[in-house]
C-alpha cells in the first residue's frame, strides 16, 4: 500500500498529493527530487484538506474507536507514510516546557502552519559533520528566528539547518518530510548547545533496538539465528544491538561476531568490538 489510509479515507486532495509525489520522488535522488514537490505541496495546504480529513477521522473514531485510534496522537497525526516522504500534522502544545535537547532533523522537512497562530521557530546553522559517525564536541550555531504566519511555508534543508519551534503557542503545522538523509539523529544541548546524544532516525530501527533489548532482558536463547542476522543490518547501531544481544543469548556465536566486527565499515563498531575482546581476554 502506498500510504497508511486510516486518516486519509475520502481525501482527493490527498489522493492527487500522493500521485504527484510518488512520480516526483520515485527512482530520484531524494536529497534534489525532495524540492521539486514544494508545488504540489503548496497546492495540498492551500486546499484546507485537513479539515476534512479531521472531520472525517473524527467520524469513523466515534463509529469503531479501536480501528484509528493508532494515527492520532497527543502531539501529531501521521496522514501519509511511504518509504520516501511521510505527512504529518502537528500541533503545540500551551505552556508545554521545552524537552532539555534541539534534535537535528533526520530529513529535509516542508513545514506548513494552518492553525490561528504563528509558530516562532529559532534557527541553527548544523556543524560539519558526520551523521554516521557521532562526536562530543560540536557546536549548534543560532542563526536567527522566523515568524512563520498562518499560510506560509518554510523550507528545512536537514543537512544543513536544524529549526527548533517554539512552544507557548497552540498552533497546528503540516510537516512534509523526506525518507531520512541518514541513519541517526544528533541532539545538542540546549544549554550548551553542544553535540549531547544520537538516536536512529528511522522509527523502524528503533523499533528493531528496543525488541533486541527485550531479546536480552528474557535471554530467549531460541532467538540467536535471527539475531545473527541482524549483525549484517546497514545501520552500524543495530549490527552492534545484535552483537550485544548474542552476547546474552549464545556466547560462541557473539564471539565469532565480535571477531569479525574489528573489520566493521563503522569506526565505532570497531572500537567497541576491541575493547570488549580485550576485556574477555583480561577476565
Amino acid at each position: 500500500m502506498p500510504f497508511i489510509d486510516i486518516m486519509t479515507q475520502g481525501s482527493p486532495e490527498l489522493d492527487t498529493f500522493a500521485r504527484q509525489v510518488g512520480h516526483t520522488l520515485e527512482g530520484a535522488d531524494l536529497r534534489t527530487a525532495f524540492w521539486r514537490c514544494s508545488d504540489a505541496f503548496e497546492a495540498l495546504v492551500a486546499s484546507g484538506f485537513l479539515r476534512q480529513v479531521a472531520h472525517g477521522f473524527m467520524q469513523r473514531m466515534l463509529a469503531a474507536p479501536t480501528d484509528a485510534s493508532g494515527q492520532w496522537q497527543m502531539q501529531h497525526a501521521v496522514l501519509m507514510q511511504h518509504s520516501s516522504h511521510a505527512l504529518r500534522a502537528i500541533w503545540n502544545v500551551i505552556d508545554v516546557p521545552p524537552d532539555t535537547t534541539i534534535p537535528s532533523h533526520p530529513s529535509h522537512c516542508m513545514l506548513h502552519t494552518v492553525g490561528i497562530e504563528p509558530t516562532i521557530i529559532d534557527m541553527y546553522r548544523l556543524p560539519a559533520i558526520d551523521r554516521e559517525v557521532f562526536e562530543t564536541g560540536a557546536i549548534l550555531e543560532y542563526s536567527h528566528q522566523v515568524v512563520l504566519a498562518p499560510g506560509q511555508t518554510l523550507e528545512i534543508d536537514g543537512e544543513h539547518w536544524v529549526a527548533d519551534p517554539q512552544s507557548g503557542t497552540c498552533n497546528c503545522l503540516i510537516s512534509f518530510n523526506s525518507a531520512p538523509l541518514g541513519s541517526q539523529v544528533w541532539s545538542f544541548d540546549r544549554v550548551t548547545k553542544q553535540s549531547w546524544a544520537v538516536s536512529a532516525a528511522s522509527p523502524e530501527d528503533t523499533q528493531i533496538k528496543e525488541t533486541l533489548g527485550i531479546l536480552r532482558r528474557f535471554g530467549l536463547k531460541e532467538a540467536a539465528p535471527t539475531v545473527e542476522r541482524l549483525c549484517a543490518h546497514p545501520h552500524h547501531d543495530i549490527r552492534w544491538e545484535a552483537i550485544k544481544t548474542l552476547g546474552v543469548l549464545d556466547a560462541a556465536l557473539a564471539l565469532e561476531r565480535l571477531r569479525q566486527a574489528r573489520s566493521d565499515a563503522h569506526p565505532h563498531v570497531r572500537a567497541s568490538a576491541a575493547r570488549t575482546l580485550s576485556t574477555l581476554q583480561a577476565g
